[in-house]
């Protein structure tokens, strides 16, 4: 899966992860979980903004912080989207 990155920033993203985390969130759905209960953390601004181009159309109330966002709170499950 190669990565993009941004030009002007240490940001990384990848389309292809952003896609298996939008699948992952759906299933999750699916399955009877709510939107309000689900975090996903992606590592990186970018990527952070590349999930939500994604997901955030079908799940408004989904919360997608970067690590830095998501500090101190709780959710039922956490999917961490680990680009390296």
């Amino acid at each position: 899966m190669k990565e993009d990155q941004m030009a002007e920033s240490d940001s990384r993203a990848s389309k292809n992860k952003a896609h298996l985390v939008s699948i992952h969130v759906q299933n999750l759905v699916m399955s009877g979980l709510s939107p309000t209960d689900i975090n996903v953390t992606p590592p990186y601004k970018f990527q952070e903004e590349l999930i939500k181009s994604r997901v955030i159309v079908n799940y408004q109330s989904l919360d997608i912080n970067y690590v830095d966002g998501f500090q101190g709170r709780e959710k039922e499950v956490n999917v961490f989207d680990a680009i390296l």
